[in-house]
Parts: C-alpha cells; sequence; structure tokens
C-alpha cells in the first residue's frame, strides 16, 4: 500500500498501528495524522530507537499493509462490473494527471527530490489504471466472445 493510501485511510489502519507499536497512545496516533515521517519519530522516540531502525520497522509494516490490500483488492476485484472498472481507471487517470502536474510545478521551482516523489504516484495511479481496464477487457470479452461474435447465456438472458 503506498503511503497515500495509509494517509488517506489512516483512521481504519491507526488499529493495526496501535497492534505493532502498542507504546503509542490514541492521542499520538491522532496527531500523527497518518504522515509518515511523525510516526517515525514517534515510534523511535517511544522504543528508543536509532532513527534507521524505526524505517526498517516502518517498511515492514508497509510492506504487510500491501499483502493485506492485495487480498481485499483481488475479492473486491472479482466483484466489480465492467463500468466500475472502467469508473475506477478512469478516477486513477485523473490521480495521475494531478501528481502528473505537481511533478512539474515542483521541477520547474526546483524541488527534484518533492518531484520525483509526485512523479512516482503518479506511476502508481497509471499502473493502476491499466490495471483496471484490463479487468475490464476481461469481463466484456467473457460477455461477450469476440472471435465467434456470441454472446454468452447469461446475457442473452438479461432484459
Amino acid at each position: 500500500m503506498n503511503w497515500d493510501r495509509i494517509e488517506g485511510n489512516w483512521k481504519q489502519l491507526k488499529g493495526n498501528v496501535k497492534q505493532q507499536w502498542g507504546k503509542l497512545t490514541d492521542d499520538q496516533l491522532d496527531v500523527i495524522a497518518g504522515k509518515r515521517d511523525k510516526l517515525a519519530g514517534k515510534i523511535q522516540e517511544a522504543y528508543g530507537i536509532t532513527k534507521d531502525e524505526a524505517e526498517k520497522q516502518l517498511t515492514a509494516w508497509q510492506d504487510r499493509q500491501k499483502t493485506m490490500e492485495y487480498s481485499i483488492d483481488k475479492e473486491a476485484t472479482q466483484k466489480k462490473t465492467p463500468q466500475q472498472h472502467h469508473q475506477k481507471a478512469a478516477e486513477h487517470h485523473e490521480l495521475a494527471s494531478k501528481h502528473h502536474k505537481e511533478a512539474a510545478k515542483l521541477h520547474e521551482s526546483g524541488d527534484d527530490k518533492a518531484a520525483a516523489h509526485h512523479a512516482l504516484i503518479a506511476h502508481g495511479h497509471t499502473v493502476q489504471a491499466t490495471e483496471q481496464e484490463e479487468e475490464a477487457s476481461k469481463k466484456h470479452a467473457n460477455r461477450y466472445n469476440v472471435e465467434t461474435g456470441t454472446v454468452s447465456k447469461s446475457d442473452r438472458d438479461r432484459p
């Protein structure tokens, strides 16, 4: 799970964070508000560890969230209609565009590090949009056999 998604879903993920780093208080988690640098600092402070160790723990936790997200997304993907996949693809394209524009502004202002960060996020959204488009195409292909020009029985029976 990329950090933007973690930050966006912070309220839901606070329980997972609390499970991993039980010394962090609810008040601290509210102040952190999904900000990675703040979380790393609080982990470092609460556990008396180095910044590198806190980052290592945080990266491992983030990787586990990716695994959980993949399982949830895979199940949700199987239930979506082609139209829902197209809608999700459009949303990801819009987010990619937003981050590309931000990257261009930052690059122009000389902040290449932040520009690279936004370019990477844009790339992630482009990949997700492509995955949604592929799922929509698969589902369309299942409904209509392009090679034979036949419609599946379930679609023939639809009103």
